[in-house]
């Protein structure tokens, strides 16, 4: 039988009936708790993505800026047949 951490723990006892209670009420709570981390790390991970109204400013390129030029997506070499 395992001993009370707390001096003013030890004298009491405890029913079963409440230790399982207690022991449900935690699992409950902390599966809450993960699933709503769920919920929001899939938010960040699949946002969804929406069209932007057409007359929506897009914001200025900060200065010095300078776009990289195309690149072909792929780092194969193409060769144009004759």
């Amino acid at each position: 039988m395992g001993r009370a951490v707390s001096a003013e723990l030890a004298a009491s006892t405890i029913t079963l009936k409440d230790l399982q209670a207690a022991r449900n009420k935690r699992r409950w709570e902390l599966r809450t708790e993960l699933n709503s981390h769920r919920s929001l790390v899939d938010a960040l991970r699949h946002p969804v993505l929406q069209t932007m109204p057409e007359d929506t400013v897009t914001p200025a390129a900060p200065r010095g800026f300078q776009p990289e030029p195309d690149r072909p997506a792929t780092k194969l070499k193409l060769y144009r047949e004759n």
